[in-house]
């Protein structure tokens, strides 16, 4: 059974949520509050994006997630969805292969918010 992980992006930091100074805590409606010591101390919801873990591993061991970039070892690049009912990966330029699954012959080389100049052709 795969875990049921996620990480977050705080739009407002341009970075990681850093967990250090206090917890994220989710409702099933899909807001995002901040707490600390168990106490809700803010709303998040319009500040966080969520990334599921996929459950998968790149070819070196690193944790797949949704929003990753991914290369081929023919250097493809490829965005990490889920698309319908299972994780994808959409290519980022115009190849042969315009998606496909995630296998473990891919590397994660970084993600959509941090390394935006690998989207690009």
């Amino acid at each position: 059974m795969n875990d049921i992980k996620f990480r977050a992006w705080d739009k407002k930091k341009n970075d990681w949520f850093d967990d250090d100074w206090g917890d994220l805590c989710i409702e099933l409606n899909g807001n995002i509050y901040f707490a600390w010591n168990g106490e809700i101390m803010d709303d998040y919801t319009d500040r966080i994006i969520l990334l599921q873990y996929t459950g998968m591993k790149d070819i070196k061991g690193v944790e797949i997630y949704e929003g990753d970039i991914l290369q081929s070892e023919h250097y493809f690049r490829y965005q990490v969805v889920f698309k319908g009912d299972c994780w994808r990966c959409e290519s980022l330029k115009n190849n042969r292969f315009k998606n496909r699954f995630i296998g473990r012959d891919l590397k994660v080389i970084g993600n959509i918010y941090q390394n935006k100049d690998l989207l690009e052709d």
